[in-house]
């Protein structure tokens, strides 16, 4: 009986251990991806800003 909890502890713990990993790797990519929005708005934002400068200028 003692095994059998042993083995859930450690079942548990190695799946926890794997759910770290999946949360971490999870966080990891919506960082990235978050930067990437963040860069890909500031562009547009700036050609947006560039084009309208360009326009007053004309």
């Amino acid at each position: 009986m003692t095994s059998l909890y042993t083995y859930l502890i450690i079942k548990f713990l190695s799946g926890h251990h794997m759910l770290y990993h999946v949360i971490h790797m999870l966080y990891y990519v919506i960082i990235s991806y978050v930067k990437l929005k963040k860069q890909k708005s500031i562009i547009l934002i700036n050609k947006k800003y560039v084009k309208l400068k360009l326009f007053e200028g004309a």
